[in-house]
This record gives structure tokens, C-alpha cells and sequence, in this order.
């Protein structure tokens, strides 16, 4: 099998986002999967992590349906990108095909080979203007240097290959979670001991930059952290954990706005995360109201605004400074 003469392709909205009006106003992600064969159906799905309940069914149902042939059913309905499928071509092993999925952002592009017989051959992040070229750079200096230094439970995907607006990463066979919204202690230790990693004096540290539910992948082995686009070598303390958290509350609806300014004093889960947060940094009698306040307006300032995620995003910031008194 190759690209040539595989059977051809299914476009779907990505899970959880709904079918597109005739005319649509925005620009809705797709997700690009072989129609067969089967085991390369059900593999391709791993090209797309769903978080929200919607997206964790249409992707479980997906998997079963292609699985079992059912998208030799489905009328041809779109193709990969002809800028994806010629970036990818010099990288494709005989006998594999690729799923793409969208990103939020325009001309960028994840893409996954796999096998006739499901096997995952690698995971490419395209991009085809100027700005995603730079946000692949910053993520492979990234993965070069700062990614090696989480420590365990955590870790980050191998670089196989890098070419003009092409990562080639390891792939990572993930398992589905219950709950993506939940922070381990673990993990939320595990990203302060990352962020004192340099030893400095606990003013500025490394940062994931878009440390959220869908970017953190429990497997077998542990907890791989993907996409480093957003990375930086120093940044505030919390950054990070105030970034999964918000995330969680704001897509996820996984607690209340009075749920996480009750964990600044202590309270619930996000309390407990924060704790662990702030013993792994070894970080003590720190102000994380102002750190939170820094959090908001500087990730603020990194959304994209012409997206609707990003505009919505932006405004629910802007409320919660609102009841932050800023």
C-alpha cells in the first residue's frame, strides 16, 4: 500500500466539534483518516487526543466503527493537503499511510504513519507559513534541551527528524483517560521539579508554556508531554500549573471559577495540586494571587485572537481578572 493506491480517505470534523454549516463563519478543524485497511483505521485515530466527553465518545466509536471496515462504507470525502502528503513523502516507510488532523491554527498540520497492520511509524507537525515554521523551531530547541529536564513520572517524545517546516517525532501509543481534566500529585511535583530544574534562585524557571489536559498523555510506562511550540526557558513560577488548570476549568468545565480561587487557599483538588506544584519547585510563602494575576495577562497576550477559541479564551481571562480586582 501507498499513498497512491490506498482507498482513499474520510474528512470529518474534528471529534467534539460539530458538523460545519453550509457557509460556515469559521474555520473548523478536520480530521483526514484512511478508509482502510482495518488495522490502520483503528491506529490512524491516535492521531487526535480527545479530552471533553463528547470527543472521548465520537472517538471511541470511530475506532470501533473503522475497526470493524465499516469506513470501506463511507463515501471518499477529501484528502490530506498536498503540501502535508509532499513534506511527508521523503519520511513514509513501503506499505503505510498517514491521518492528519487540523490544528486550530491554519497551515498547521499533525500528522500520523501508520502500517497496514496498525504499527505507528512516527508523528509530524507541519507548518506551512512563517509562524508555525518559528513554533516548530522553538519546539525543537525545546525537545533538544529543555525536555531533558523532566524528571520521572515525566517525559517527552523523541526527535527523529526535523526538515523546513516538518517535525518528525516519535509516536506515542497513549491510553484513553477517564478523567483527563484530573492532575496527578505526581505529575503537578514533577512540573515544579522541572521548573527549579536550573537551580536558580525560584524567580524565573523553564515552562512547557501550553501544559494542558490534551498535551499531557498517560501511557503504559507514564506520562509523555507533547507540543513545546510554547516553551521558554524562563518564565514565572505556576505558569504551567496555572495554565492546566485554567484550561481544565474554562474547556473542560472540570470545576467552578469559586473552585479554583478556593484552591489558592488550600482547598480541593486544585489546592492539592498546588501544594505538590510548590513542593516539588521547593517553592515557599510565595504570593499566588499576583502569580496568578502574571498567568492571565501574559498567556493572554499569546492567544490567537482571530480564532473563536482564542477569543473566547481571552475573554474568560478577562473575567476572572475582573473578579480578581484588576
Amino acid at each position: 500500500m501507498s499513498l497512491e493506491t490506498a482507498p482513499g480517505w474520510v474528512a470529518l470534523p474534528r471529534p467534539g466539534r460539530g458538523t460545519p454549516a453550509p457557509n460556515a463563519p469559521h474555520y473548523v478543524p478536520q480530521l483526514i483518516l484512511p478508509r482502510g485497511p482495518r488495522a490502520a483505521v483503528a491506529a490512524a485515530l491516535y492521531a487526535y487526543h480527545p479530552c471533553t466527553k463528547k470527543a472521548r465518545i465520537a472517538w471511541k466509536a470511530a475506532r470501533r466503527f473503522g475497526g470493524l471496515g465499516g469506513f470501506h462504507l463511507v463515501p471518499r470525502r477529501g484528502a490530506p493537503p498536498a503540501e502535508v502528503v509532499e513534506r511527508l513523502a521523503p519520511y513514509l516507510p513501503a506499505h503505510t499511510t498517514i491521518a492528519v488532523a487540523e490544528s486550530d491554527h491554519r497551515g498547521r498540520y499533525v500528522a500520523l504513519i501508520v502500517g497496514e497492520q496498525g504499527a505507528c511509524y512516527g508523528l509530524a507537525k507541519i507548518a506551512t507559513d512563517s509562524t508555525g515554521r518559528s513554533a516548530l523551531a522553538n519546539e525543537a530547541r525545546a525537545l533538544d534541551s529543555l525536555a531533558k529536564l523532566l524528571p520521572p513520572p515525566l517525559s517527552a517524545p523523541r526527535l527523529l527528524a526535523r526538515d523546513a517546516g516538518l517535525l518528525l517525532l516519535e509516536p506515542v501509543r497513549w491510553v484513553p483517560r477517564r478523567n483527563p481534566a484530573h492532575l496527578p500529585d505526581e505529575v503537578a511535583r514533577a512540573m515544579g521539579a522541572f521548573f527549579s530544574a536550573h537551580g536558580e534562585d525560584g524567580e524565573l524557571g523553564p515552562t512547557h508554556g501550553d501544559f494542558a489536559p490534551w498535551n499531557l498523555l498517560e501511557t503504559e510506562r507514564g506520562w509523555v508531554l507533547v507540543d513545546w511550540e510554547e516553551a521558554r526557558e524562563r518564565d514565572r513560577p505556576f505558569f504551567d500549573l496555572f495554565h492546566y488548570l485554567f484550561m481544565a476549568h474554562q474547556n473542560l468545565a472540570a470545576f467552578s471559577r469559586e473552585d479554583f480561587l478556593d484552591g489558592l487557599e488550600g482547598k480541593g483538588p486544585i489546592g492539592r495540586a498546588i501544594a505538590a506544584y510548590a513542593e516539588g519547585a521547593d517553592l515557599r510563602d510565595v504570593d499566588l494571587r499576583e502569580l496568578l494575576i502574571f498567568y492571565l495577562r501574559s498567556s493572554s497576550e499569546r492567544l490567537n485572537l482571530a480564532s473563536p477559541d482564542g477569543r473566547s479564551d481571552y475573554r474568560a481571562r478577562q473575567r476572572l481578572l475582573s473578579v480578581l480586582g484588576t
